[in-house]
């Protein structure tokens, strides 16, 4: 019984720390589409402010 509970209890555990790491990767994810965009959209200023003579 006992070998039993302790199997079910790191099933348990291996599946929260699935769960995290899903939960990681879609921030992370999230968060370098943000970047991007935010990279295009300065290089999109600056050109635009290059080509008014500023």
């Amino acid at each position: 019984m006992d070998a039993d509970k302790k199997a079910a209890s790191a099933d348990v555990y291996d599946e929260e720390l699935r769960d995290i790491l899903i939960a990681i990767s879609v921030i992370a994810k999230r968060l370098a589409t943000k970047m991007e965009t935010a990279a295009r959209s300065g290089t999109q200023e600056s050109k635009a402010k290059t080509s008014q003579g500023g």
